[in-house]
């Protein structure tokens, strides 16, 4: 099953079973800004540990009125408490 065919699923999902994506080293926001405006029902954290780029990109979320983005200002390994749990 592919990353985009998980996604399209969840346009027919509940709000329970919402699904979560996160854009690694989001850059400049690609993928993450156009995949959070093809599929608005999906909540994506988009990481990047250079501060400018992640203001502009917030920036861009919220002037296109995006609310399923989210930024982490940091690396990756900050947002897991325990590498196997999770």
């Amino acid at each position: 099953d592919s990353p985009i065919g998980s996604l399209k699923d969840s346009e027919e999902s509940s709000e329970a079973q919402k699904k979560r994506v996160a854009d690694i080293g989001t850059g400049g926001g690609f993928p993450g800004l156009p995949l959070a405006i093809a599929y608005p029902n999906v909540d994506f954290l988009l990481v990047d540990s250079v501060g400018k780029k992640l203001t502009a990109v917030q920036d861009m979320a919220d002037e296109i009125g995006l609310a399923n983005v989210k930024t982490h200002h940091g690396r990756v390994e900050e947002l897991v408490d325990d590498p196997v749990e999770g």
